[in-house]
C-alpha cells in the first residue's frame, strides 16, 4: 500500500500530538521535507499547531469550521437522555417511507420516470455546506436562505433516529444529500447511535478531511464513508475551498485502515482540460495504489435549472448541451465516452466491477450493459 508523506504525518497525529522533531522521527523523512509538509497541511486546515515553550506542537484538526470535537452541549445532553418513542412510522410495504413528519428522515423519490436513481432514505439532520463548488445544487435548493451550514434541533434528530433504528428491515440512511456529512462535529453522536446496533447503516458523503474523531471510534462496521472526488485539474478549477483530491485520498486511506467501508463518487466527470482522460486515470491509480474501495459511482456534469440560475460561477454551464428529466446534461456521446473510458480502465487494469452511474437515463444504462451495469439491479453510492 502506498505511503504518502502527508498521509504518514496525519497517521502519526491520529494517536497523539507531537513536536516537529518527534513527528519527523516517527515518519522517517528529512527534517526540511517534513517541516514544509506540516506547514502545507496547516495551510490546508488539516493540522494546527501551538507553542509549548520552545516546542511547536502539532495536532490533527477538524478543517472548516475548525470546531472542537463534540462542542455542542445540546447534542451531548439530548443523546444521553431517553428518546421519545411515540413517533409515527410510515411504511411503503415493509420499507420505511418517513419517520413522523419526514423533516429528519424521509425517502428520496423525486426521480423523473426517464432517470434511473434508486429511492433511498435521507437523514436530513443538517443543511448546507462550507465549500464553494461551482456546480453545487444546494445553491438552488437553498436559494432563499443561502448555503450557510446549520444543524437542526438535536432532540428531534435523536428521537427520529432512535425510532428508525427500531424498524426491522435493514436500510441505509444517507446523511449527505442536503449537506456535507462532516460539516459539523456533532455527526459523531449520530455515528455512535448507529454503532450501537447491527441492522441499519449510516452513509456519510463528504469532501471533508475532518476525520480525527472517526479514527478514535471503537466500532466502525455500520458507518459507510463515501468521498466525493474529482481529477486534480477539475478540482482546482471548480471545487474551490474543498480539500485537494490527494488529501481526500489520504483521509480515506486512514479510515479504510481503521475498518470503515469506503466508497467513492467520481462526480461530476468533466472533459477538462485536453487529455482529460489521463487525469481521471491518474486519480484511479492513486486510489488503487492505496486500497480497493467497496464501490465507485461515476457521474457526469449536470445542472438543474435552479442551480444554473443561482450559481455564482457559471463557467461550467457551456458543457451542458442536452435536456433530460434531471436538468441539463452533457450530450449523450460525451457522457458515454466518459463512462466507457473509465469503466474500461477500472475493469482492464484493476478487475473492478462494483461500479454504478448516477442519475442517468435507462438508455445509457442499457448501452453500458457490456461493462456489467444492470438497470434492473442497480448498484450505486446510496444503496446496499
Amino acid at each position: 500500500m502506498k505511503r504518502c508523506l502527508g498521509y504518514e504525518i496525519q497517521k502519526v497525529l491520529c494517536s497523539s500530538s507531537l513536536a516537529t522533531p518527534e513527528i519527523i522521527k516517527e515518519v522517517g523523512c528529512h527534517y526540511n521535507a517534513g517541516y514544509n509538509k506540516l506547514n502545507e497541511l496547516e495551510h490546508l486546515g488539516l493540522v494546527k499547531s501551538n507553542k509549548d515553550g520552545k516546542k511547536r506542537i502539532w495536532h490533527l484538526t477538524l478543517e472548516p469550521p475548525y470546531a472542537e470535537h463534540a462542542v455542542n452541549n445540546g447534542f451531548s445532553e439530548c443523546f444521553s437522555k431517553l428518546p421519545n418513542n411515540g413517533l409515527k412510522v410510515a411504511f411503503n410495504h415493509d420499507s420505511v417511507e418517513k419517520i413522523s413528519d419526514g423533516s429528519i428522515i424521509t425517502i428520496f423519490n423525486k426521480t423523473p420516470p426517464n432517470i434511473i436513481c434508486p429511492h433511498f432514505l435521507e437523514l436530513k439532520w443538517a443543511n448546507g455546506c462550507h465549500y464553494n463548488c461551482a456546480w453545487c445544487y444546494l445553491q438552488g435548493t437553498f436559494r432563499f436562505r443561502g448555503k450557510k451550514a446549520y444543524v437542526k434541533d438535536p432532540e428531534k434528530i435523536r428521537d427520529h433516529i432512535v425510532t428508525f433504528l427500531q424498524t426491522k428491515k435493514p436500510d441505509i440512511l444517507n446523511a449527505g444529500e442536503l449537506s456535507d456529512s462532516l460539516l459539523d462535529p456533532n455527526i459523531y453522536y449520530i455515528i455512535n447511535a448507529f454503532e450501537s446496533q447491527n441492522r441499519h447503516k449510516l452513509l456519510l458523503l463528504t469532501k471533508s478531511c475532518s476525520i480525527a474523531p472517526l479514527l478514535k471510534m471503537e466500532n466502525t462496521a455500520n458507518t459507510i464513508v463515501s468521498f466525493s472526488i474529482n481529477s486534480c485539474k477539475v478540482a482546482e478549477r471548480w471545487e474551490k475551498d474543498a480539500p485537494p483530491p490527494r488529501n481526500r485520498l489520504d483521509a480515506a486511506q486512514l479510515l479504510y485502515e481503521r475498518g470503515y467501508p469506503i466508497r467513492f463518487r467520481i462526480d461530476p466527470i468533466v472533459p477538462y482540460p485536453d487529455r482529460w482522460e489521463n487525469y481521471y486515470k491518474d486519480l484511479i491509480d492513486d486510489l488503487f495504489i492505496r486500497f480497493r474501495p467497496e464501490r465507485i459511482t461515476l457521474g457526469t456534469l449536470r445542472g438543474l435549472k435552479s442551480t444554473i440560475g443561482h450559481c455564482k460561477d457559471d463557467s461550467w454551464v457551456p458543457y451542458l448541451k442536452e435536456k433530460s428529466g434531471w436538468g441539463l446534461k452533457q450530450n449523450f456521446h460525451t457522457r458515454f465516452n466518459a463512462y466507457s473510458t473509465l469503466l474500461e480502465y477500472l475493469i482492464d487494469k484493476y478487475n473492478f466491477y462494483d461500479v454504478g452511474i448516477c442519475k442517468e437515463t435507462r438508455e445509457m444504462w442499457n448501452i453500458l450493459k457490456p461493462f456489467g451495469l444492470d438497470a434492473e439491479n442497480v448498484k450505486c453510492n446510496c444503496t446496499w
